[in-house]
């Protein structure tokens, strides 16, 4: 026996004022579609997105400037030997009174003993300076700075003088200290 398809049941007629109505098979009403929710963007995923940028820029920036003129000419090198020879040549500087005096090259470098070759005697020789200490010296490669206190003219003073290495010594820079 063939397979019978199933008839859908129709629905009975309806009969009215001598009418014969057949009612018509109606749609159950679709649900209302559901709520949109309104696309949220993640700012709290942004921000924390920028915090980490800035923090790791930050860090570089940082490490860089922590780790920049580490090359040996910036290096601070100074040696027992460096601040010996400075404070040395310091004390022999402030004593000269003129460029006639025989330790003159060997306390003065050459750029100053040319612009001061005709140095004669100054007030150098009036008051002859006391110094009491040449400390904080810095070195960077061939050049230096030393702080001096000395009594100058009955008055304690703190210099700053600029030095030179010249042929393995240190040598002054200056004839006004800064």
């Amino acid at each position: 026996m063939p397979e019978q398809e199933p008839t859908q049941a129709q629905p009975e007629p309806l009969y009215v004022d001598g009418w014969t109505y057949y009612p018509q098979p109606q749609a159950l009403p679709e649900p209302p579609p559901a709520p949109v929710r309104p696309q949220r963007r993640p700012i709290g995923m942004f921000v924390a997105l920028g915090c980490a940028v800035v923090v790791l820029i930050g860090a570089g920036v940082t490490s860089v400037i922590m780790t920049r003129g580490d090359d040996e000419q910036s290096k601070p090198d100074t040696t027992a030997a460096d601040t010996a020879q400075i404070e040395s040549a310091m004390r022999r500087f402030l004593q000269i009174t003129s460029a006639d005096d025989p330790a003159y090259p060997e306390v003065a470098c050459a750029a100053f003993r040319e612009k001061y070759r005709s140095r004669r005697k100054t007030d150098v020789a009036v008051y002859r300076p006391e110094v009491k200490s040449v400390d904080r010296i810095r070195i960077t490669g061939d050049s230096a700075t030393a702080h001096v206190r000395a009594v100058i003219r009955g008055k304690e003073e703190d210099k700053v003088f600029d030095l030179k290495r010249e042929d393995g010594k240190w040598k002054a820079c200056t004839l006004e200290p800064r």
